[in-house]
Protein backbone atom coordinates (compact mmCIF):
# COMPACT_ATOMS: atom_id res chain seq x y z
CA UNK A 1 0.00 0.00 0.00
CA UNK A 2 1.24 3.41 -0.83
CA UNK A 3 2.12 5.87 2.08
CA UNK A 4 -0.69 7.96 3.18
CA UNK A 5 -1.14 11.51 1.03
CA UNK A 6 -2.10 14.80 1.18
CA UNK A 7 -5.50 16.33 0.43
CA UNK A 8 -6.50 18.70 -2.36
CA UNK A 9 -7.15 21.28 -0.17
CA UNK A 10 -6.03 24.82 -0.75
CA UNK A 11 -4.96 23.42 -4.60
CA UNK A 12 -5.76 26.40 -6.74
CA UNK A 13 -6.20 26.61 -10.06
CA UNK A 14 -5.27 29.42 -12.53
CA UNK A 15 -5.19 30.42 -16.21
CA UNK A 16 -4.10 33.55 -17.00
CA UNK A 17 -1.48 35.76 -19.29
CA UNK A 18 -0.11 33.50 -22.27
CA UNK A 19 -1.98 30.57 -20.74
CA UNK A 20 -5.61 31.69 -21.94
CA UNK A 21 -4.29 31.21 -25.93
CA UNK A 22 -4.66 27.57 -25.02
CA UNK A 23 -7.96 27.74 -23.94
CA UNK A 24 -11.44 27.45 -25.70
CA UNK A 25 -14.61 28.35 -24.61
CA UNK A 26 -17.51 27.92 -26.61
CA UNK A 27 -21.63 28.13 -27.02
CA UNK A 28 -24.40 29.43 -26.77
CA UNK A 29 -26.34 32.01 -25.18
CA UNK A 30 -29.77 34.26 -24.76
CA UNK A 31 -28.93 37.55 -23.45
CA UNK A 32 -31.78 38.79 -21.74
CA UNK A 33 -32.82 35.21 -20.39
CA UNK A 34 -29.29 34.57 -19.60
CA UNK A 35 -30.01 30.96 -20.63
CA UNK A 36 -27.23 29.02 -22.24
CA UNK A 37 -25.74 25.85 -22.99
CA UNK A 38 -21.51 26.37 -22.71
CA UNK A 39 -18.43 24.09 -23.11
CA UNK A 40 -14.50 24.93 -22.50
CA UNK A 41 -11.59 23.03 -22.33
CA UNK A 42 -8.88 25.16 -20.25
CA UNK A 43 -5.11 24.97 -19.51
CA UNK A 44 -2.82 26.57 -16.80
CA UNK A 45 -0.99 26.41 -13.63
CA UNK A 46 -1.80 23.94 -10.30
CA UNK A 47 -0.41 25.57 -7.48
CA UNK A 48 -0.62 24.49 -3.93
CA UNK A 49 -0.27 20.40 -2.73
CA UNK A 50 0.10 19.29 -5.97
CA UNK A 51 2.05 21.85 -7.93
CA UNK A 52 2.54 21.85 -11.61
CA UNK A 53 0.08 22.38 -14.36
CA UNK A 54 -3.79 21.05 -14.88
CA UNK A 55 -6.11 20.70 -17.63
CA UNK A 56 -9.97 21.06 -17.59
CA UNK A 57 -12.40 20.07 -19.85
CA UNK A 58 -16.91 20.34 -19.31
CA UNK A 59 -19.87 21.78 -19.70
CA UNK A 60 -22.57 23.91 -17.72
CA UNK A 61 -25.91 24.97 -18.67
CA UNK A 62 -28.13 27.42 -17.90
CA UNK A 63 -31.98 29.22 -17.61
CA UNK A 64 -33.34 32.18 -16.71
CA UNK A 65 -32.63 34.09 -14.84
CA UNK A 66 -29.04 32.65 -15.42
CA UNK A 67 -29.41 29.88 -12.43
CA UNK A 68 -27.10 26.71 -13.29
CA UNK A 69 -28.63 23.56 -14.02
CA UNK A 70 -25.86 21.43 -14.68
CA UNK A 71 -21.92 20.89 -14.72
CA UNK A 72 -19.81 18.65 -15.09
CA UNK A 73 -15.97 18.39 -15.70
CA UNK A 74 -12.99 16.14 -15.43
CA UNK A 75 -9.49 17.19 -14.70
CA UNK A 76 -5.88 16.37 -14.65
CA UNK A 77 -2.94 17.43 -12.05
CA UNK A 78 0.70 17.33 -13.89
CA UNK A 79 3.75 18.03 -11.88
CA UNK A 80 6.80 19.34 -13.15
CA UNK A 81 8.35 16.17 -14.57
CA UNK A 82 5.47 15.28 -16.90
CA UNK A 83 3.35 12.70 -14.65
CA UNK A 84 0.30 12.87 -13.85
CA UNK A 85 -0.19 12.98 -10.53
CA UNK A 86 -4.27 13.84 -9.80
CA UNK A 87 -7.19 13.14 -11.56
CA UNK A 88 -10.80 13.63 -10.86
CA UNK A 89 -14.52 14.94 -12.18
CA UNK A 90 -16.48 17.52 -10.61
CA UNK A 91 -20.55 17.81 -10.67
CA UNK A 92 -22.81 20.69 -9.67
CA UNK A 93 -23.33 21.77 -5.81
CA UNK A 94 -25.33 23.87 -3.94
CA UNK A 95 -28.54 23.73 -5.39
CA UNK A 96 -29.75 25.05 -8.74
CA UNK A 97 -30.72 28.16 -7.02
CA UNK A 98 -27.22 28.63 -5.59
CA UNK A 99 -25.35 29.28 -8.99
CA UNK A 100 -25.64 31.80 -11.56
CA UNK A 101 -23.89 32.97 -14.58
CA UNK A 102 -25.13 35.96 -16.73
CA UNK A 103 -24.18 36.63 -20.56
CA UNK A 104 -23.58 40.59 -21.50
CA UNK A 105 -23.16 41.29 -25.04
CA UNK A 106 -20.20 42.40 -26.29
CA UNK A 107 -20.52 44.64 -30.15
CA UNK A 108 -22.72 43.36 -32.41
CA UNK A 109 -21.89 39.60 -31.96
CA UNK A 110 -19.61 38.84 -29.42
CA UNK A 111 -20.98 37.45 -26.28
CA UNK A 112 -18.98 37.52 -22.76
CA UNK A 113 -20.34 35.05 -20.25
CA UNK A 114 -19.49 35.32 -16.39
CA UNK A 115 -19.99 32.31 -13.73
CA UNK A 116 -18.70 33.73 -10.69
CA UNK A 117 -18.21 31.04 -7.22
CA UNK A 118 -19.70 27.99 -8.77
CA UNK A 119 -20.02 25.89 -6.02
CA UNK A 120 -19.18 22.30 -7.16
CA UNK A 121 -18.31 18.89 -5.64
CA UNK A 122 -15.37 16.50 -6.55
CA UNK A 123 -14.03 13.30 -6.24
CA UNK A 124 -10.17 12.96 -7.29
CA UNK A 125 -7.93 9.99 -7.84
CA UNK A 126 -4.16 10.07 -6.29
CA UNK A 127 -1.52 8.09 -6.44
CA UNK A 128 -1.41 5.52 -9.23
CA UNK A 129 -5.08 5.07 -8.37
CA UNK A 130 -4.98 3.82 -4.98
CA UNK A 131 -5.73 6.56 -3.00
CA UNK A 132 -9.15 8.99 -3.32
CA UNK A 133 -10.19 12.11 -1.98
CA UNK A 134 -13.38 14.14 -2.10
CA UNK A 135 -14.69 17.48 -1.53
CA UNK A 136 -15.80 20.85 -2.81
CA UNK A 137 -14.38 22.99 -5.55
CA UNK A 138 -15.27 27.06 -6.29
CA UNK A 139 -15.07 27.82 -9.91
CA UNK A 140 -14.75 31.37 -11.62
CA UNK A 141 -14.81 31.35 -15.24
CA UNK A 142 -15.31 34.09 -18.25
CA UNK A 143 -15.25 33.52 -21.63
CA UNK A 144 -16.03 35.53 -24.44
CA UNK A 145 -18.46 33.66 -27.76
CA UNK A 146 -17.80 34.60 -30.54
CA UNK A 147 -14.32 35.15 -31.08
CA UNK A 148 -12.38 31.45 -30.95
CA UNK A 149 -9.90 30.07 -28.81
CA UNK A 150 -7.61 31.99 -26.38
CA UNK A 151 -10.99 33.49 -24.98
CA UNK A 152 -11.48 32.05 -21.16
CA UNK A 153 -10.19 32.86 -18.07
CA UNK A 154 -10.43 30.27 -15.10
CA UNK A 155 -9.69 29.82 -11.51
CA UNK A 156 -10.59 27.47 -8.93
CA UNK A 157 -10.17 26.63 -5.59
CA UNK A 158 -10.35 22.97 -3.47
CA UNK A 159 -11.48 21.98 -0.60
CA UNK A 160 -11.05 18.50 0.50
CA UNK A 161 -12.67 16.69 3.56
CA UNK A 162 -10.30 14.11 3.46
CA UNK A 163 -8.19 11.11 1.56
CA UNK A 164 -8.86 7.73 2.06
CA UNK A 165 -7.62 4.16 0.66
CA UNK A 166 -10.99 1.97 -0.27
CA UNK A 167 -10.65 -1.45 1.38
CA UNK A 168 -10.20 -4.23 -0.53
CA UNK A 169 -13.19 -6.97 -0.82
CA UNK A 170 -11.29 -10.11 0.11
CA UNK A 171 -14.87 -11.93 -0.95
CA UNK A 172 -15.36 -10.57 -4.46
CA UNK A 173 -17.64 -8.10 -5.29
CA UNK A 174 -21.21 -7.61 -3.29
CA UNK A 175 -23.10 -8.38 -5.79
CA UNK A 176 -21.68 -11.54 -6.84
CA UNK A 177 -21.76 -12.78 -3.63
CA UNK A 178 -25.16 -12.28 -3.45
CA UNK A 179 -26.07 -13.97 -6.72
CA UNK A 180 -23.94 -16.74 -5.87
CA UNK A 181 -26.27 -17.39 -2.61
CA UNK A 182 -29.35 -17.88 -4.76
CA UNK A 183 -30.13 -21.40 -5.59
CA UNK A 184 -31.81 -20.72 -9.08
CA UNK A 185 -28.29 -18.96 -10.20
CA UNK A 186 -25.91 -22.19 -8.65
CA UNK A 187 -28.03 -25.06 -10.30
CA UNK A 188 -29.69 -23.21 -13.59
CA UNK A 189 -33.19 -25.09 -13.94
CA UNK A 190 -33.34 -26.56 -10.77
CA UNK A 191 -36.16 -23.65 -9.29
CA UNK A 192 -38.13 -24.31 -12.55
CA UNK A 193 -37.91 -28.18 -12.33
CA UNK A 194 -39.25 -28.06 -8.31
CA UNK A 195 -41.84 -25.62 -9.76
CA UNK A 196 -42.99 -28.56 -12.03
CA UNK A 197 -42.91 -30.95 -9.76
CA UNK A 198 -45.46 -29.40 -7.53
CA UNK A 199 -47.77 -28.86 -10.28
CA UNK A 200 -47.54 -32.31 -11.35
CA UNK A 201 -47.64 -34.22 -8.12
CA UNK A 202 -51.39 -33.79 -6.94
CA UNK A 203 -52.65 -34.76 -10.15
CA UNK A 204 -50.14 -38.04 -10.08
CA UNK A 205 -51.96 -38.34 -6.18
CA UNK A 206 -55.47 -37.95 -7.50
CA UNK A 207 -54.69 -40.65 -10.33
CA UNK A 208 -52.97 -43.06 -7.87
CA UNK A 209 -55.88 -42.65 -5.56
CA UNK A 210 -58.42 -43.15 -8.23
CA UNK A 211 -56.86 -46.25 -9.46
CA UNK A 212 -56.43 -47.67 -6.00
CA UNK A 213 -60.37 -47.08 -5.55
CA UNK A 214 -61.29 -48.95 -9.05
CA UNK A 215 -58.65 -51.99 -7.84
CA UNK A 216 -60.70 -52.29 -4.45
CA UNK A 217 -64.36 -51.55 -5.80
CA UNK A 218 -63.93 -54.32 -8.71
CA UNK A 219 -65.44 -57.51 -7.66
CA UNK A 220 -62.79 -60.58 -8.33
CA UNK A 221 -62.74 -62.66 -11.80
CA UNK A 222 -63.66 -66.12 -11.06
CA UNK A 223 -61.48 -68.88 -12.76
CA UNK A 224 -58.34 -66.42 -11.86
Amino acid sequence: MPPPTKPLAGETFTVQGDQVEESTFTGSCDVPSNAGSFNFDVRGTAAGPFPGTFEERGSFSTRNPGFLTSFSSNFTITNTSGTVTVTGNKTLAGGINGNRASCTLLGDSNIDVLGSNLATAYTATIINGTQHDSGSATVNIDGVLGVGPGTASFSENFGSIGVFTPAPDQQGPVQARRLADIRSVQEPGRLRELRRHRRKEPRQRLTDRRSSKRWQEAPPRRGL
